[in-house]
C-alpha cells in the first residue's frame, strides 16, 4: 500500500472523506474479505450492535423483499 493510499485511508476512518462502491471494494480485496463483510462490520459498530443482530435482521428484511 502507497503512502497516498495509507493517507486515503486515513482519512476515511476519520470520516474526513466518503467512500465510493468501487473504492471499498477494493479496501475489500485487499483485506481478503468480501466487501460486504466491511460493511456489516462498519454498520455494527456505527449503530452499536452485534453483527449477529444485523445479519439477522438483512436476512428478515431481504426474505420480505422476496429475496432468495
Amino acid at each position: 500500500m502507497s503512502i497516498s493510499s495509507r493517507a486515503h485511508i486515513s482519512m476515511l476512518e476519520r470520516g474526513l472523506k466518503g467512500v465510493t462502491i468501487e473504492k471499498m471494494i477494493e479496501i475489500a480485496e485487499v483485506m481478503g474479505v468480501h466487501p460486504l463483510t466491511v460493511l456489516l462490520d462498519s454498520f455494527s459498530s456505527y449503530e452499536g450492535v452485534t453483527s449477529e443482530r444485523l445479519l439477522k435482521q438483512i436476512a428478515q428484511e431481504h426474505e420480505e423483499l422476496g429475496g432468495d
